[in-house]
C-alpha cells in the first residue's frame, strides 16, 4: 500500500550478525542503517513508539513493534514496524506497514466529542447519546455510557493512507454487549476511515 517492504527475512539464516545492546536498540539502530528502503527519515526512525516487546521464553527472542508518529499522532491501523531480535542480538525477520515520514496533511477540526456523538448517531440515530466526557485512562478518553449501558473511548491518531497521512480519532464504540467496533473518524471530515468489528469476523476498511 506504501511501496514499502511488508516482510524481510534470510530462511535458514539471519538479517545481520550479532550486536550488543537492548532488543529495542538493536532493533532501531538496523531500523535506522536501512531507513531509506522504509521510506524514513531519522527523525522518523527516533520518533518510533514501542508499542509492544514480547520476548519468547523458550527462544529469548524478541519481537519488537514500532509505531510511527505523525505530526506528534501515533498512527492508527497502519504505520506499525515488527523486528524480532535475537537473545544474541542478530535480526531474524521484519514484518509490518511503514508508510514513508510525512506531515499531517490537514488539521483537526473536529473536537474528539464532537467524532464521538457523530459516530454514535450514525450508529444509533434514534438513542439520543451525547458525548459527555467522563475520565481519561492512558491516552484514552472516557465518554459516559448514555443509553447504550457501556462507556465510549477515543483517542487522537493519524491516519496514514497511501495519499496523505490524516488527523483522526480512533474510537472503540460499545452500543451493545454483542457489538463492538473499532473506527477510526477522521477529525476534519467526520468520513469514516476506517471500521472493524471486535465481536465478529466481519472488517469493513478502509472506507
Amino acid at each position: 500500500a506504501f511501496g514499502t517492504p511488508r516482510t524481510l527475512l534470510r530462511y535458514g539464516g539471519y538479517l545481520t550478525g550479532p550486536a550488543r545492546g537492548s532488543a529495542v536498540a538493536v532493533a532501531r539502530a538496523w531500523l535506522s542503517t536501512h531507513r531509506v528502503a522504509f521510506g524514513l527519515s531519522a527523525a522518523g526512525v527516533r520518533g518510533l513508539v514501542v508499542s509492544r516487546d514480547y520476548m519468547n521464553p523458550a527462544s529469548r527472542t524478541h519481537v519488537i513493534t514500532f509505531t510511527q508518529v505523525f505530526g506528534g499522532l501515533q498512527a492508527a491501523e497502519g504505520g506499525r514496524l515488527n523486528v524480532a531480535v535475537t537473545k544474541t542480538g542478530r535480526i531474524l525477520s521484519f514484518t509490518g506497514t511503514p508508510r514513508p515520514s510525512a506531515g499531517l496533511s490537514a488539521r483537526p477540526r473536529l473536537s474528539i466529542a464532537a467524532a464521538v456523538g457523530a459516530l454514535a448517531r450514525s450508529v444509533a440515530p434514534r438513542a439520543g447519546f451525547r458525548a459527555s466526557v467522563t475520565g481519561r485512562t492512558g491516552r484514552w478518553t472516557r465518554f459516559a455510557a448514555g443509553p447504550f449501558g457501556w462507556p465510549q473511548y477515543a483517542r487522537a491518531v493519524a491516519f496514514p493512507a497511501a495519499h496523505a497521512v490524516r488527523p483522526a480519532y480512533e474510537v472503540i464504540f460499545t452500543p451493545s454487549t454483542s457489538n463492538m467496533m473499532d473506527v477510526v473518524v477522521d477529525a476534519v471530515t467526520g468520513k469514516v476511515l476506517f471500521r472493524q468489528s471486535l465481536t465478529d469476523s466481519y472488517v469493513a476498511g478502509p472506507m
